[in-house]
């Protein structure tokens, strides 16, 4: 490793960033709080200014939760007793020798309230300032010390609960599953072609084309900076729910409900995109956040494309209230899309610490919320109408077993189509979505 000298070691409100590293690290796993969301606070409580300094933490921090379920080992193998700080000094050292490689022996001398002594990090520094604990792990798989869904667990950072939950479910894709979970893909974003065209957004720097026509795919720096970003001109989207709008024809005069409950989803976006000045469309979330901006981009296109603000309705309200906002609309509604709270599994490519947050306890609530939603909407869509489930997850708990209880209980129900999106197909999206028919009733002769 590099060592710099004492005098280039920046000490941000006396501290080092070994130590600010350490003080995150803690707040995120101890306080359950998401890592973007531990980093603001790390830069609003100690003042950090230095845009080097902030991307130095961010990608120790990175490196760090890639490789929680290494560090754990390595932390069980070292028999070491680490207690306060000492557990996150050391889980930060190692994580750095292995990978980042941005704390210096300098850093480490100056530790304050470590129990654990200087000499012996520095030893565990160099001890793991190579990659040869990593193959050491391999050997104990060969030797039979160490089990083959142990090891996939290390090496792809994955709970072993969920590795064997996909070996169940998706046995000959685990490995690719595991394998592309692990690598981010570019940022994929849908046009707002109401206001600007996907050509003009293709000369500019960074993007890319998309599958879709109304889709571009971004690999540039920062793109919440950009104003074309800013003023809704582009949006996140998934292009696996962007295809499912290929399965579903719209009609004039449509009557469409939109339940979204997945924060930060804009599926309903491009909807009002696609949809006619005829349609009339009720958009609902528990999120306040996507509920405001939708009420934002909504009225800034009234104003300049002079179309009819009734005809798109935005509602606030929690799953349970849903009814609230569709008294009357029983054996009503065309077009019925949920997009419910679910295990979310898409989101591990875009967050290192996802699964060090995800509760495996949770999924038994949440597949009932999911079930509870379906039967709903269900009693909502006239006959011959829709309703369109999307999950963006691997699961068949929420997927295809999910709707093969939804059928068993609703004989009024067909399936029309389902698919199941895998992080290494050509989205590189994990999403599983079906389309159900509210069958029509066959009049007596």
């Amino acid at each position: 490793m590099e060592i710099s000298s004492k005098t280039s070691i920046k000490i941000m409100n006396k501290l080092t960033t070994l130590e600010l590293s350490s003080l995150t690290l803690k707040q995120i796993l101890e306080e359950d709080i998401l890592f973007r969301i531990a980093i603001k606070s790390t830069i609003k409580k100690y003042g950090l200014s230095s845009k080097e300094d902030i991307l130095k933490i961010s990608t120790i921090l990175g490196a760090n939760l890639r490789h929680y379920y290494l560090l754990e080992k390595i932390s069980k193998d070292e028999e070491l007793e680490l207690e306060e700080m000492d557990k996150y000094y050391f889980s930060i050292i190692i994580s750095d020798a292995l990978f980042s490689k941005k704390i210096s022996k300098e850093e480490i001398g100056m530790l304050k309230d470590n129990k654990i002594p200087t000499k012996k990090y520095l030893e565990l520094q160099e001890k793991y300032s190579t990659l040869d604990s990593i193959n050491a792990v391999k050997e104990e798989v060969s030797d039979g010390k160490m089990s083959e869904f142990e090891y996939l667990s290390i090496r792809y950072n994955t709970p072993i609960w969920l590795v064997k939950m996909w070996n169940k479910h998706f046995q000959r894709f685990l490995r690719l599953i595991l394998r592309n979970n692990i690598h981010e893909s570019d940022t994929s974003l849908a046009v707002n072609t109401l206001k600007i065209s996907t050509e003009e957004v293709l000369q500019m720097e960074g993007f890319k084309p998309s599958t879709f026509n109304d889709m571009v795919l971004y690999n540039g720096k920062a793109i919440r900076h950009l104003p074309i970003f800013k003023n809704h001109l582009i949006y996140p989207l998934k292009e696996s729910e962007r295809s499912i709008l290929d399965e579903v024809e719209f009609k004039e005069d449509d009557r469409i409900i939109i339940f979204d409950d997945q924060r930060g989803d804009n599926f309903h976006l491009k909807i009002k995109e696609l949809i006619k000045d005829t349609n009339w469309v009720k958009y609902c979330t528990s999120s306040h956040e996507d509920y405001g901006k939708t009420r934002t981009i909504v009225q800034e296109d009234v104003i300049s494309l002079k179309k009819d603000r009734n005809n798109f309705v935005s509602y606030r309200v929690e799953q349970k209230d849903l009814h609230t906002c569709l008294i009357d609309e029983e054996n009503n509604i065309d077009l019925f899309f949920i997009i419910p709270k679910s295990s979310n599994f898409d989101e591990i490519r875009h967050s290192p610490d996802y699964l060090l947050h995800f509760k495996m306890e949770s999924l038994d609530e949440l597949i009932l919320g999911e079930k509870q939603l379906i039967l709903q909407a269900l009693t909502y869509v006239k006959e011959g109408g829709k309703v369109i489930y999307i999950v963006p997850t691997l699961n068949n708990k929420e997927g295809r077993n999910l709707i093969k209880e939804i059928l068993n209980v609703r004989e009024d129900a067909t399936l029309i189509k389902e698919h199941q999106f895998f992080p290494f197909g050509d989205f590189h999206n994990s999403l599983y979505f079906a389309i159900l028919e509210k069958k029509r009733k066959i009049e007596d002769d």
